[in-house]
């Protein structure tokens, strides 16, 4: 399991990447995703209430997307020191 902290906007995403989901607490609330196809890359998605949620990766890059049609930049602002090689 691999943990990071993305600033999405005005969301804060703290993710935990497993080999078969992604676990995400969005401003607090969790929200369980799947394993999605994407052209490049890796994409994830998840429901949360009536919101349709995705996070993509694609190398250093991450991305959020509401209901398809919303496009939120992220940042990585926290990984740990064991992602960075450093124990």
């Amino acid at each position: 399991m691999k943990k990071l902290t993305l600033s999405c906007g005005q969301f804060t995403v703290r993710v935990s990447v497993y080999a078969n989901r992604l676990d995400t607490a969005i401003n607090g609330q969790n929200v369980p995703m799947i394993p999605v196809a994407a052209a490049s890359g890796a994409k994830y998605e998840g429901i949360s209430g009536d919101v349709a949620l995705s996070l993509w990766s694609k190398g250093e890059t991450w991305m959020m997307l509401i209901n398809e049609n919303q496009v939120i930049e992220c940042r990585v602002t926290c990984v740990p020191l064991l992602w960075r090689g450093v124990a």
